[in-house]
């Protein structure tokens, strides 16, 4: 499926059936232009999981939906709880939880991608 693609279908639920369970699947925190991460959690039924996850990541959120706020909206504001996540998408980098500090990997270098 294209991005435009799953922006329609995203934009069809949330205009015909706003409460529908939802599980986006993104490779970044902003999956959606048009709603903030509060404005999902009071008006919609939805949860963003980062990309890459594994089969087993996916069922224990189809599993307990109900159960579980989305890990990246400002009810969960744990910024430890997703920093995993978010520095997948930062290869080059990762958190020393001693020094409390995100910290550039050791014979990596400089690489304007990341940027």
């Amino acid at each position: 499926m294209t991005e435009t693609t799953g922006e329609e279908i995203f934009n069809y639920i949330t205009n015909t059936h706003p409460k529908q369970k939802i599980l986006a699947i993104s490779k970044t925190l902003t999956y959606n232009h048009t709603f903030t991460c509060e404005e999902c959690a009071k008006l919609f039924n939805r949860r963003l999981l980062l990309k890459p996850l594994n089969v087993g990541q996916l069922l224990a959120y189809i599993q307990n939906f109900n159960k579980l706020i989305c890990k990246y909206s400002s009810e969960s504001n744990e910024i430890l709880e997703i920093m995993e996540d978010i520095l997948k998408q930062f290869i080059y980098y990762s958190y020393d939880k001693e020094k409390k500090e995100i910290i550039k990997n050791k014979n990596i270098g400089t690489d304007i991608r990341d940027l």
